[in-house]
């Protein structure tokens, strides 16, 4: 029973990595409590560079483009 829940696991790995940009692999590896606070920056419009300069500071890679990209809706992220 284990050997189908991991292959289908393995298979929606492989579907959301194809279907989300860089900045939302990036946000579901963070802690709840870190994806909430990004959130609430996001929303209240902080600076993509302040953003991307604290994210770096906790180990975390991304560019400016990217996390703007996301931000304003031109990723490859589904839109709803």
């Amino acid at each position: 029973m284990m050997a189908l829940e991991d292959a289908i696991n393995e298979r929606l790995d492989k579907v959301f990595s194809i279907t989300v940009c860089a900045f939302a692999k990036l946000f579901v590896k963070l802690s709840k409590e870190d994806q909430e606070t990004l959130t609430v920056a996001l929303q209240k419009g902080i600076a993509t560079r302040t953003l991307v300069e604290s994210l770096a500071k906790e180990g975390y890679k991304i560019g400016n483009e990217t996390l703007n990209s996301h931000r304003y809706g031109r990723c490859r992220c589904p839109k709803a």
